[in-house]
């Protein structure tokens, strides 16, 4: 983060961390988002994803199935847990 990265990749930052982390995390990902950065994250955290992110992409065997502003995906499913299992089972 110190060479203030185009695009910063992490796959589930969240997991093992104590809630003072997250908050600090959430805050980074914040301020990277408006400086113009990009940020991609992989996690299976769909509450804390929720809270972070702006687009989420469902992907599923490694294909992709959807990718919707979190807007979009709230007000068609509720929450990312809905549109998680909506994506999961279409595709079983």
């Amino acid at each position: 983060l110190v060479h203030e990265p185009d695009l910063l990749v992490r796959d589930e930052p969240v997991s093992g961390i104590d809630p003072g982390g997250i908050t600090e995390l959430r805050e980074i990902v914040r301020e990277l988002q408006a400086s113009g950065s990009g940020v991609v994250i992989a996690d299976h955290a769909l509450d804390e994803m929720e809270r972070i992110c702006t687009k989420i992409c469902f992907i599923q065997r490694g294909i992709i199935q959807a990718i919707e502003s979190r807007d979009q995906v709230q007000l068609q499913f509720g929450n990312l847990e809905e549109a998680y299992h909506f994506y999961n089972l279409r595709n079983n």
